[in-house]
């Protein structure tokens, strides 16, 4: 959250908030995929290569 508001703040300039845009990208690039492997382990999915 804290990252969020400090992209949107008036002050921060365009090169932070792409690095910003950047780093949240990969964090929820993580986030999906360790729900789809919670996820894939109570529904006893192994078929899903992730």
């Amino acid at each position: 959250m804290a990252a969020f508001l400090e992209a949107i703040h008036k002050d921060t300039s365009p090169a932070r908030r792409q690095e910003i845009e950047r780093q949240l990208l990969e964090y929820c690039k993580l986030d999906t995929h360790a729900t789809m492997r919670i996820w894939q382990k109570f529904a006893g999915r192994s078929d899903f290569k992730l």
